[in-house]
């Protein structure tokens, strides 16, 4: 039995290690309100706030909504500055969002990597957000990306896009970069376990 204990925790952190280093983004969880995250609403009827109607998690996840009034597309976006990157190391960037999408409505998130003279130097790409999204159940999004050589900071992008139609638009995000539970508690019996050995 105990070895069997000790072979499962093993697995666990061999698991854990498999991935890369979680991104230390802070407030990921919108217990804190937007603190940490800068605001970038551009458009009439675009709006970012911390929300307890429909968390995954805790009390509170962010809530995304574009409602389209004329003009140009509208754009709900939060930005975070990540710094003590190294470069070579594969990060994780993990969040989860749900929501329901209008005609034209679409939802990214994206990483620039920036070296420590702040010239970008590279970047993850368009995350798609948007595909498959449940407006009732959330949906895990992102994976393992790699640094390229000399980066130091990472500047965070989540954003929903309202296009140029007439659409209201929404999307709840929450837990970005947070470790699953069952993740935490595997981890947590693993040590103290091996602790008590």
């Amino acid at each position: 039995m105990k070895r069997a204990l000790v072979l499962g925790c093993v697995a666990v952190l061999f698991c854990a290690a498999a991935h890369g280093v979680l991104l230390p983004v802070a407030n990921g969880g919108f217990e804190s309100g937007t603190t940490d995250w800068t605001l970038n609403l551009l458009g009439a009827g675009s709006t970012m706030v911390s929300s307890a109607d429909s968390p995954l998690s805790g009390r509170f996840s962010g809530k995304f909504e574009t409602n389209w009034q004329g003009g140009g597309g509208v754009k709900a976006e939060i930005m975070q500055t990540v710094t003590g990157l190294t470069g070579g190391t594969a990060y994780d960037f993990d969040l989860w969002v749900k929501g329901k999408m209008g005609p034209g409505g679409v939802a990214w998130a994206e990483i620039k990597w920036f070296n420590a003279s702040n010239i970008q130097i590279g970047g993850t790409g368009l995350i798609n957000l948007f595909a498959g999204l449940s407006s009732s159940t959330y949906q895990q999004k992102g994976g393992t990306y790699t640094t390229p050589a000399g980066t130091a900071i990472g500047q965070v992008s989540i954003r929903l896009e309202g296009g140029a139609l007439a659409a209201y638009n929404i999307l709840y995000v929450d837990d970005v970069c947070i470790p699953e539970p069952t993740s935490l508690a595997l981890l947590g019996l693993g040590g103290l376990f091996l602790r008590r050995r």
